[in-house]
């Protein structure tokens, strides 16, 4: 009984995930249809994608969990996946009842606030818990638990900070006042200075475990662990690429970025679905060699539409000084 419960509770949250997507773009297409609806870039190359994108989470973790109940990769993935559909469905309830039709859907102030910051405890659990738990579900060691409760408490600092803050709202619907905005700016500097620096320490010393553990591994776990480590190192790039046009203001020219970032966050369980339930556990060194062929004549693509933007950007006389300063 217990064995059938454990298998039918990973289709029961994929089919929840499956019925927040669809439902999300039947929203997204009422708010997107009302005449003078003017949507943001966020709404445009982030809400539109990432939905459909992000059932990747949900997809392999039921796979995961169904076939391997007592792995905890699977059921962490499941989680992944409900609080992102969770957070999108609540963006596009956002998007209708507070731009489309100000005050038709009750609590839409409430949903934008909540999908404002529920982007980051999944950004952390992927982040941390995948590769200090990937492939097998468990701790390398009992040592490494304290990394465990150290990702824990600095997810939620940081999440405190994005939830509680005063000032306007990182949603995607137009930096909307936070109607939670309680706590004091001392408290949320000190939640700030000291929960990033410790999510970035997680983080690291999850990718030192993985490395420790493809070190010691042989066989079928290192075929496995080399997976992961493939879209650890493909994720980390996207992320390195996400921040420097985000600090240089070439995120407004580049907006289709926000799409390659979601698809960069996919392939964490893409990676981990091929490597865990290891059909068609294709030579993972092919994979790679192709992939830094293409990944070349990609920077290179990119690189030149960049370039090419700053120079014309810069080129107008003025443009100097009305360029985005570092804060």
């Amino acid at each position: 009984m217990i064995g059938l419960r454990a298998r039918l509770l990973p289709t029961v949250l994929l089919g929840v995930c499956v019925a927040l997507t669809s439902a999300t773009y039947l929203l997204l297409a009422l708010a997107w249809s009302t005449p003078g609806y003017v949507r943001t870039d966020d709404e445009t190359f982030w809400l539109s994608t990432w939905p459909a994108l992000f059932l990747a989470f949900p997809i392999v973790g039921a796979l995961i969990a169904r076939r391997h109940p007592g792995n905890a990769i699977g059921w962490l993935f499941c989680a992944v996946g409900l609080l992102w559909t969770l957070s999108f469905i609540l963006a596009a309830y956002s998007s209708y009842g507070l731009k489309a039709h100000p005050g038709a859907l009750p609590g839409a102030v409430t949903a934008n606030w909540f999908q404002s910051w529920a982007f980051f405890p999944n950004l952390g659990l992927v982040l941390i818990y995948v590769p200090l738990l990937f492939p097998d579900g468990r701790l390398p060691a009992r040592r490494w638990q304290a990394v465990l409760w150290c990702g824990a408490a600095a997810i939620a600092l940081v999440t405190a900070v994005f939830a509680f803050e005063p000032g306007p709202l990182d949603d995607t619907i137009g930096g909307f006042p936070n109607p939670y905005g309680i706590l004091p700016d001392a408290l949320s500097i000190g939640f700030a200075i000291v929960g990033f620096p410790l999510v970035l320490g997680s983080a690291i010393a999850a990718a030192v475990a993985l490395a420790l553990r493809l070190r010691r591994a042989q066989g079928a776990e290192r075929e496995q662990l080399k997976w992961i480590a493939f879209a650890a190192a493909i994720l980390a790039i996207a992320f390195a690429c996400h921040l420097t046009l985000q600090m240089s203001g070439l995120a407004t020219h580049v907006e289709w970025y926000g799409v390659l970032w979601g698809l960069a966050l996919c392939g964490i369980p893409l990676a981990a679905g091929i490597a865990i339930l290891r059909r068609g556990l294709f030579d993972i060194d092919v994979v790679v060699n192709r992939t830094l062929v293409y990944a070349a004549l990609t920077i290179i693509v990119v690189g030149g539409y960049v370039l090419l933007v700053t120079s014309r950007r810069y080129s107008s006389p003025g443009a100097w000084a009305a360029a985005p300063r570092a804060r």
